[in-house]
């Protein structure tokens, strides 16, 4: 682990690593290091999480040395929203594995990115007085899952070869750092753009589980600071900024209990 980053071409994103052999969650660890001061772009790495999760609590299936289980800690700009993160590194993390794979990996609003519509990667963003950590999941060379998680695969499986983790993670830090210092440079219009050119969603019709509603419409387009823009049946158009959102047309394998 700690060769992973050498020949890493940033300036921030992963110049301050910490790398461990086995964690319960890398978020946790993350946060702890940025409530006592931690500089902007510290990335924590682990071979092996224990307790491991995604969004709204579910488990995150993160078994020893077979992908890159990671929190990077970012501090960005009041105009730039904590919402736009995951779609920056989804997009990083998506770019990445179609550079170093050769796979065609896309986004899947609002935090997950996929191969061939199984879940590859996850993203579980996390605000807290030393900054936002943004933790990610990237299965790499796993050979199985566990049957609890059907919709969940590699790149191993995708490819039908091994990837080495070490050129992927550089690729996907150096892709988050050109994308996030743009925005905070020029705004977020062309990481919109960016991730807009990746989402499966757009142009679907799906389902949206909110807190105490469902919402189904066809998703159109993503607004300035990453929210997803839904046209029901009615007519009526819906700004959805939060929420687990299923693919109609792939209901099943999008079930949450499916999801790593």
């Amino acid at each position: 682990m700690e060769n992973l980053l050498q020949g890493l071409q940033t300036r921030c994103f992963g110049q301050r690593v910490f790398s461990f052999a086995e964690l319960g969650s890398t978020n946790d660890e993350l946060r702890r290091l940025a409530n006592a001061g931690a500089e902007e772009g510290t990335l924590v790495i682990a071979e092996l999480q224990t307790a491991g999760r995604g969004r709204r609590g579910r488990v995150w299936h993160s078994p020893l040395g077979t992908g890159l289980w990671c929190s990077l800690l970012v501090r960005p700009p009041a105009f730039l929203t904590p919402s736009l993160v995951p779609l920056l590194l989804g997009t990083a993390i998506a770019r990445g594995i179609r550079t170093v794979a050769g796979v065609p990996a896309l986004l899947k609003w609002p935090n997950d990115v996929l191969i061939a519509g199984l879940k590859v990667a996850g993203i579980l963003c996390e605000a807290g007085a030393g900054g936002l950590v943004a933790g990610f999941g990237i299965n790499v060379n796993q050979e199985v899952f566990p049957p609890e998680l059907p919709a969940a695969t590699s790149i191993l499986l995708q490819r039908g070869q091994s990837t080495e983790q070490a050129l992927l993670l550089r690729a996907v830090l150096e892709e988050a750092e050109r994308l996030y210092l743009d925005a905070c440079i020029q705004g977020p219009t062309q990481l919109i753009a960016a991730a807009t050119a990746l989402l499966s969603t757009l142009g679907r019709q799906v389902e949206v589980q909110l807190e105490g509603a469902t919402m189904r419409g066809l998703a159109c387009g993503l607004e300035p600071d990453g929210a997803l823009q839904l046209q029901e049946e009615s007519g009526d158009r819906r700004i959805i900024r939060a929420g687990d959102v299923y693919h109609l047309d792939q209901r099943t394998l999008d079930d949450p209990a499916s999801q790593i």
